[in-house]
């Protein structure tokens, strides 16, 4: 007996570091484990086999691969500077000023996130074409089969993501600052550069590696425009490495720890600006205030005018282009269509679609690997932000640091990883499954979840915890009656995101995915190879008006919680 208590009293007075020490257990096995393995098998990989003896050839031979990371580091940094501008910009111009229209312009660009992969691409080299209508309006000659292509779609694509995490920046700027500047004599654009700016630096910064990052494993944008031209950059060559034949492992892999080895320096960065935010907080107090700037009648409907401009060039127009290809027989020119030339209209591509197999199939895997990602990563997320913030758990730093891991890795790498990790190092049947794309959502995208939730958990002030203990609730009466009322409004958001989002995943479909399991966006990418433009732009309108009604349902019923 005496014996069993010593046992327990061991338990509970070492129960933190045990709970923290099989989280980060965990945490590691998906996040660490796959980056060793990705490196360790570009030494022993060799063509068609993942492991063959040890070898530096697959290293001797990247020598090549140097056009090839200059492509993707610029790639990459052009398109996360063109999105910041952008997101900066608008955010600053609908958060910070009195301009009409601001919630409709924020609402109508964050539905671009519903637009699926290969359908956005398609439509906007439709527009960025030889003769497409942007084409013809710009005073200068563009490809977009070029890196300036690839920058500007992908750039354009990224504004929804970097303008949901500065709106609430920009939202919470203390006006008497910006007051304070004005009555000193500066203009507006003075103020916004010198007062503003630099109090948002380490947000707007860590927005921009963010983007940064996520664009450095980016695989739509370049499989689309930059492969037809011959512009490759990593992601690219890690895809056709394992896809196309000759099979190269050794060079993917080779590919992939390089891919790493370029994000890891971005996501320390990013990580380290992520923790300067909370030191450039302003203090609310008696003359905190979060009015807009008022702007006089003539520029303020001016720049509502240029935003509305903005917004039909990113969003309406790319949209009506799509739903003219949807009922259109077959494709168009822009110029074409101009001279009188027109096809009739047809719902022909819509029931090619519906009365499908195939396309039914597809979304029913991604709507349950969509469904079960999303579920768990947001509520992995909370527990995390949970033990990060608010609980005594012991190595709570380095769960929050390993917990971010995954931005580093990209998703080519992390499907790489995942390859080799279930496929020989633990062959447990769940390769070519539906099981391991799910598990693959998970940890790549719980960085990017945490880092919306926590700011919520982290604000929850301490006192109502503490008298909920005093009262006698324990851990999981705190969580269910004072955590999740305070932030389910932000847990309804991230959802709808988190499952818009991962519906239409690609890159990591595109690796993992087995025949007996397809999926939707490499489906949706073999229309666009087979040059079916009516089909696929139908799909887009479908997928977009469902993720939409997804949307509104989950709004609606966080209302009813909320009342």
């Amino acid at each position: 007996m005496s014996v069993n208590t010593s046992i327990k009293d061991q338990f509970r007075s070492n129960r933190s570091k045990i709970y923290g020490g099989l989280i980060l257990f965990v945490l590691s096995f998906f996040t660490i484990l796959p980056i060793l393995v990705t490196i360790g098998i570009s030494f022993f990989a060799d063509g068609i086999d993942l492991v063959s003896e040890f070898t530096l050839n697959n290293w001797l031979e990247a020598g090549a691969s140097s056009e090839i990371i200059f492509n993707t580091v610029v790639f990459a940094i052009g398109s996360a500077t063109l999105t910041t501008v952008i997101a900066v910009f608008i955010a600053w111009a609908i958060a910070r000023t009195n301009i009409p229209f601001g919630r409709v312009y924020y609402y109508s660009i964050f539905s671009m996130i519903f637009l699926p992969p290969i359908v956005w691409e398609s439509v906007w080299i439709r527009l960025l074409g030889r003769n497409g209508l942007y084409t013809a309006l710009l005073p200068f000659n563009f490809d977009v089969y070029s890196l300036p292509g690839m920058m500007v779609v992908q750039g354009v694509f990224l504004v929804p993501l970097c303008l949901i995490i500065l709106m609430p920046m920009f939202a919470n700027v203390d006006n008497s600052l910006e007051e304070a500047s004005r009555v000193s004599g500066g203009k507006i654009l003075y103020t916004t550069r010198k007062i503003t700016l630099p109090l948002l630096k380490p947000g707007i910064l860590a927005a921009y590696l963010l983007t940064l990052v996520i664009t450095l494993g980016s695989l739509r944008v370049p499989l689309m425009i930059g492969q037809p031209e011959g512009i490759s950059v990593l992601a690219l060559q890690i895809y056709n490495g394992v896809n196309e034949f000759p099979i190269e492992y050794g060079a993917a892999f080779v590919d992939g720890t390089i891919l790493i080895l370029v994000a890891l320096p971005v996501f320390y960065l990013y990580k380290r600006e992520l923790g300067k935010t909370g030191k450039f907080e302003t203090v609310s107090g008696s003359a905190f205030k979060q009015a807009p700037i008022e702007l006089s009648r003539g520029p303020r409907y001016a720049l509502s005018g240029f935003i509305a401009f903005l917004l039909t060039i990113m969003a309406i127009i790319p949209v009506v282009t799509m739903f003219y290809g949807s009922i259109s027989p077959y494709p168009i020119t822009i110029p074409a269509l101009f001279n009188g030339e027109h096809p009739g209209f047809t719902a022909q591509p819509y029931l090619d679609v519906l009365y499908n197999r195939s396309t039914w199939s597809a979304a029913w895997n991604s709507l349950l690997a969509a469904g079960i990602a999303s579920v768990v990563v947001v509520a992995a997320a909370v527990g995390i932000s949970w033990i990060v913030n608010k609980s005594d758990l012991a190595y709570k730093r380095t769960i929050d640091y390993l917990s971010f891991l995954p931005l580093a890795m990209t998703s080519v790498s992390l499907a790489l990883g995942f390859i080799v990790l279930f496929l020989v190092i633990f062959p447990i049947g769940i390769y070519g499954t539906i099981a391991i794309v799910i598990l693959a959502y998970i940890t790549r995208f719980l960085p990017a979840t945490i880092r919306v939730v926590a700011p919520s958990v982290q604000q929850i002030q301490n006192e109502l915890l503490e008298a909920a203990t005093i009262s006698g609730a324990g851990r999981v009466r705190r969580v269910r009656t004072i955590l999740m009322p305070l932030i389910i409004a932000t847990i309804h958001a991230i959802a709808t995101y988190r499952f818009a989002f991962l519906f239409k995943e690609l890159p990591i479909s595109l690796l993992l995915q087995s025949a007996n399991v397809p999926l939707l966006a490499p489906f949706l990418f073999e229309l666009g190879v087979q040059g079916n433009y009516p089909q696929l732009s139908a799909m887009g309108i479908l997928i977009a008006g469902f993720l939409l009604v997804v949307t509104i349902a989950i709004h609606q019923i966080g209302s009813s919680n909320l009342s």
